[in-house]
Formats: C-alpha cells, structure tokens, sequence
C-alpha cells in the first residue's frame, strides 16, 4: 500500500511542479510582452512629446527670426545711405542692438543671435553678434566674424551668412560646429 500510496503523492507533486512551471513560463511571456508593448508605447509617446517640443522651439526661433527681419527692413530708412555712409551703419546698429538683445533673451534655446550687413558695402566685421554658452546665461555681445578672413565656401566659419544669400531666402541648415566659437548651431 505505501507504494501506491507514495507513487500517487509523486505523482501528484510531479503534476503540481509542472504544473507550476508551466504557468510560470506562460505568466513571465505574458509579462515580457506586456511590458515590451508598453515600454514600445511610452518610447513612442516620449519621441513624439520631445519632437513637438522641438518643432515648437524652432518655430519660436523662426518667429523672433521673422519679427527681427521686419523691424530690421522697417527701421531702414535709406538703404541707400547704408551702403555708403559709416556713421548711418552705426546708429542703425545701436538702434538694432536693443532689438536683437530683446528677441535672443525671449527665444528658448537661442545661444546665438545675429544680423550681419553685406560686405561688399559695409566693413568685414559689421553688424551684431549676441552669443551664450547656455540658456542660464546672459548674452554678450561680440565682434562679428570678419567675412574677409574666410573664403564663401568655408562653411564652418561663414556658411551661416552665404548659404542663404546664394539661395537668396532665409535657409535652415543642417546642424554644424561654428568654428568662430565651438558651439554647434
């Protein structure tokens, strides 16, 4: 008897233990492909937050970038006189000055800001050039890049400037390291 006894009691823990396994094994896939199609769902949730905040940014961006251009051509008074009078250029660029500080500091992840004149009719290093290592610091002003240093095609020094002349309208390009001052723009 204790054999049947002990042969029924094995087979009851056998069928118990495989039982429990196999459970086990099917509860573990379960979860695995739960949680992969949730962790998938969230990483797409999170793309998709971080892709809209970026599109905001840039078109923040490209808003000061518009209003700066307007009050820029709207405060020209003579573009004639610009092309040849030093002292016009000068009060025109104080005048710019406030209005460029003022879009830069009120533009999320602006680090940089600037308006450059023609060169062919004003000074290589003309215009404004606002720059900042980070949104918590100030912008400072700086001496823009002077244009007769670098040849038009060099364009980790001056691509900024002659890539949108040679497309003849405002261009995004492709991120880049600025060379005049180690930041990638």
């Amino acid at each position: 008897m204790k054999s049947i006894k002990t042969k029924i009691t094995i087979s009851v823990l056998i069928c118990t233990l495989i039982s429990v396994c196999v459970c086990g094994v099917i509860s573990i896939q379960n979860v695995y492909r739960t949680s992969y199609k949730d962790s998938k769902r969230i990483m797409e949730l999170n793309t998709q937050e971080q892709s809209q905040k970026i599109n905001g940014m840039l078109q923040r961006v490209s808003q000061s970038v518009d209003t700066v251009y307007n009050i820029a051509i709207a405060d020209l008074e003579d573009p004639e006189e610009f092309k040849s009078n030093k002292e016009y250029v000068d009060t025109y660029t104080e005048k710019m000055k406030n209005v460029l500080m003022e879009a830069a500091s009120n533009t999320e992840g602006a680090l940089t800001a600037y308006i450059r004149y023609n060169p062919d009719f004003t000074e290589p290093t003309s215009g404004l050039f606002l720059t900042r290592n980070s949104d918590d610091e100030e912008f400072e002003s700086v001496t823009p890049t002077d244009f007769s240093m670098y040849d038009k095609s060099d364009v980790e020094h001056v691509g900024w400037y002659y890539i949108p002349v040679e497309n003849k309208k405002a261009t995004w390009m492709e991120p880049y390291l600025n060379s005049n001052i180690d930041i990638y723009i």
